[in-house]
This record gives C-alpha cells, sequence and structure tokens, in this order.
C-alpha cells in the first residue's frame, strides 16, 4: 500500500509464467481493518482506492485450518 520500491521491483520482476501472487482472506481483512480505522479524509480515500484497485486484480484464498500449525512456530522463531 506505500508503494515502496522493492516490492514494487518484485512485483515487475515476477513472471506470467510460474509465479502466482495472491492473498488471502486474513490479511485482506487487516488491510480493510487499517484503512478503516483512519479518520474520515483524504488519505483514507486513497487508501481504500489502492486496497480497491489491489483486490480487483488479486486473487484472495481462505487460508486452510492447517496453516495454524505452520503459523505459530514461524512465529515464534521470527520473534
Amino acid at each position: 500500500m506505500a508503494g515502496a520500491p522493492y516490492v514494487t521491483a518484485r512485483f515487475d520482476s515476477l513472471s506470467d509464467l510460474g509465479d502466482y501472487v495472491f492473498t488471502c482472506t486474513i490479511v485482506k481483512g487487516e488491510i480493510l481493518f487499517g484503512i478503516q480505522r483512519l479518520p474520515i479524509g483524504h488519505r483514507r480515500r486513497v487508501l481504500e482506492n489502492q486496497a480497491i484497485n489491489l483486490f480487483e486484480g488479486l486473487p484472495c484464498l481462505t487460508v486452510p485450518k492447517e496453516a495454524a500449525d505452520y503459523y505459530a512456530p514461524i512465529k515464534n522463531h521470527a520473534e
């Protein structure tokens, strides 16, 4: 959402032949939650529009319940 150059460069380097970009319901919900917490104004409208554009072209997959078994140790290790 911030338009970080390294993120943009990474997306630009992806191939249509083998790379698959998607998000999941949790990430989408967190982004929308963060936007809704902002006061109504220009910044919020800009981010709402960016989110609409992002999610229109990005598949949103459900998270299987088994993901929790992997998530917990990975997050624990990362912290």
